[in-house]
C-alpha cells in the first residue's frame, strides 16, 4: 500500500517551521511579508491537496505564485481603468484639435 501523506495543510505549516530560520533573518518589516506568503498558499488547500508531489514545498511555491499572478492581473486592470496608456495619449493628440487661445490660428 501507499504512503499516507498529512493533509496538505499540515504540510504547509511544517513548510512555514522549516523556514523559520530565514523569517528571523529578515527584518522586523520583512517577517509579516513572509508570513503573508505562506498564508497565500493556504487559500489553494483544496488544489495542493489533489496534487501528490514528492516535494510539497513546490506545491506552496505555486499556490503562492498564483495568487501573486492574480494580484498584479488585478491591480493592471485597476491601473488600465485610472491611468490612459501612452498609446491612447499619441491617438488623443491626433484627433483633439488644439486651442491656442484668442488671437491664434
Amino acid at each position: 500500500m501507499g504512503k499516507t501523506l498529512p493533509p496538505f495543510s499540515q504540510l504547509i505549516e511544517y513548510e512555514r517551521r522549516r523556514w523559520a530560520p530565514l523569517k528571523r533573518a529578515l527584518s522586523k518589516a520583512d517577517q509579516p511579508i513572509f508570513d503573508r506568503l505562506f498564508d497565500c498558499a493556504k487559500l489553494h488547500i483544496q488544489a495542493g491537496v489533489m496534487v501528490a508531489r514528492p516535494w510539497p514545498f513546490e506545491t506552496i511555491v505555486m499556490a503562492i505564485l498564483l495568487e501573486h499572478a492574480k494580484r498584479i492581473e488585478h491591480l493592471m486592470r485597476q491601473l488600465e481603468q485610472r491611468v490612459p496608456s501612452p498609446e491612447s495619449w499619441h491617438n488623443e493628440k491626433k484627433e483633439s484639435p488644439r486651442h491656442h487661445g484668442p488671437g491664434h490660428a
